[in-house]
C-alpha cells in the first residue's frame, strides 16, 4: 500500500469518480500511502469538494471472497452493509461509502486491469488515526467499546451477508495438505514447509476438526460487527 499501482492511471480513476458526479483534474487526484490491504486516493473536485477514494486489489481480497467475481460480490455486500448503517439504521459514528446518483452503488469497477480493481468513495473527514497495534488510552477504548455495542445491537441491513466462522485461507491449505507427497518447488522456504506440515499433519487435522465442530454448534441470531476494530481502523 505504500506505493500505488503502475497499473492504475488517473484517467481511468477519474473516469470512475464521475458515477458519483465528481469531476476532477489531474492535480486533484493525490495518492494516499496510507492504510493496509487497499489503496487510497484524495480527490478533489472543481467545485472545492473532496473525498477519499478507496481501491480494493480483488485478486486480493479472500475475505470477500475466492476469486475475483466472488470477491466483488462481498465487497459491495460490506460496503452496502456500511452505508445502511448509517443512513437506515441511524448509526452517525460509521464512516460509509457514498452511493452513486444514479443507481445507488457503492462499489465501481474501475476499467482498467481487466476489472480486477473496484472503486468505493467515502467523504472527507479531518481526524487521526493511530497506528497498527498501538493501544488506546482508557477514555478512547471506553468510547470504542460503546460503538461497538450499539453496532451489535442494530437490525442487520438486507445487504449483510450471514458468515460462519470460517478460515479465509481454508482451501489452500486443504489443497497443501492433499498435495504433501511430491516436493515443492515454489520458494526458499517450500520444502521446510512441507516437512513441516507431514510432521504435524495429524495434529493439524484434529484442530481442524475440532473447530468445525465448535462452528456447527453455534445458534442465535445475526449480529452485525467489525471484524477488526483496532486502533488503525478508529478515527
Amino acid at each position: 500500500m505504500r506505493h500505488r499501482p503502475a497499473d492504475i492511471q488517473d484517467s481511468a480513476l477519474r473516469d470512475t469518480l464521475r458515477a458519483w458526479g465528481i469531476e476532477t483534474a489531474d492535480s486533484e487526484l493525490t495518492y494516499l500511502p496510507v492504510g493496509f490491504g487497499d489503496h487510497h486516493w484524495a480527490a478533489s473536485g472543481t467545485d472545492g469538494r473532496r473525498w477519499f477514494v478507496t481501491v480494493a486489489d480483488l485478486a486480493h481480497k479472500p475475505y470477500c471472497g475466492t476469486g475475483v467475481p466472488a470477491a466483488a460480490r462481498g465487497l459491495a455486500a460490506a460496503m452496502d452493509t456500511a452505508a445502511a448503517l448509517r443512513a437506515d439504521a441511524g448509526l452517525d459514528f460509521v464512516v460509509a461509502p457514498l452511493r452513486t446518483p444514479d443507481g445507488g452503488a457503492t462499489v465501481q469497477r474501475l476499467g482498467a486491469a481487466g476489472g480486477r480493481y473496484a472503486v468505493s468513495v467515502f467523504p472527507h473527514v479531518a481526524g487521526e488515526a493511530s497506528g497498527f497495534g498501538d493501544l488506546l488510552p482508557p477514555e478512547e477504548r471506553a468510547r470504542a467499546i460503546d460503538l461497538l455495542a450499539a453496532l451489535h445491537t442494530a437490525r442487520p441491513p438486507a445487504a449483510i451477508r450471514p458468515r460462519t466462522p470460517a478460515l479465509s485461507a481454508r482451501p489452500a491449505l486443504e489443497e497443501a495438505l492433499r498435495d504433501l507427497g511430491r516436493p515443492w518447488e515454489t520458494g526458499p522456504y517450500a520444502e521446510r514447509v512441507r516437512a513441516l506440515l507431514r510432521e504435524r499433519r495429524g495434529e493439524l487435522r484434529r484442530r481442524l476438526d475440532a473447530f468445525d465442530r465448535a462452528a456447527a454448534r453455534l445458534t442465535g441470531a445475526p449480529v452485525v460487527t467489525h471484524g477488526e476494530p483496532h486502533s488503525a481502523n478508529l478515527l
